[in-house]
């Protein structure tokens, strides 16, 4: 047996500010989720993301999107627009 829980906030693509070539992007999300975030990829190392974003979970505390085992990417070969 297993427990899932989800979170879905269709929004408007200004929501999600990207930018492949820079390697960049910001997240604006709309409710229920709340804070924002921001990727940038870096020529060595691990790419920074920095997040404030809280996803409410039915049943739980909200999910935090930052720190240790949580990490963020940006692929242009997933873009469909």
């Amino acid at each position: 047996m297993g427990i899932v829980r989800t979170t879905a906030a269709p929004g408007p693509a200004s929501a999600f500010d990207y930018d492949h070539k820079a390697g960049s992007a910001t997240l604006d999300p709309p409710p229920p989720l709340t804070g924002h975030a921001a990727f940038r990829t870096r020529d060595r190392g691990r790419a920074l993301w920095r997040s404030t974003i809280r996803v409410p979970l039915l049943g739980a505390a909200p999910l935090k999107t930052d720190g240790s085992g949580f990490g963020a990417g940006l692929f242009p070969e997933y873009q469909f627009d």
